[in-house]
């Protein structure tokens, strides 16, 4: 998902920098049912993946975790139909 940051990019003769995070399901005890969810990243885990790439790529405009790359690149790999098919059955009752 993007979202467009119109007034609030920065001017490129500033020294900040904004990179787009997209996390995928994450365990984080925000919502007591979040904390168990057998398919989400335990969170330890998603701020140490997040963290290395933005040590490996400190240029990088976004950062996409290993858990989200199916989802984020379904399109591209021209399989989005079938992955949202499969994610939506995978979260119904």
């Amino acid at each position: 998902m993007t979202r467009d940051l119109g007034p609030y990019t920065p001017d490129r003769h500033t020294a900040v920098q904004v990179i787009e995070i997209m996390p995928p399901g994450v365990q984080t005890g925000l919502r007591d049912e979040r904390v168990h969810e057998p398919d989400a990243m335990p969170l330890d885990e998603y701020i140490a993946e997040t963290m290395a790439l933005l040590t490996e790529e400190p240029e990088a405009t976004e950062i996409v975790v290993d858990a989200t790359k199916p989802l984020r690149f379904a399109e591209r790999d021209g399989v989005y139909e079938q992955r949202y098919t499969d994610f939506n059955t995978s979260r119904t009752p």
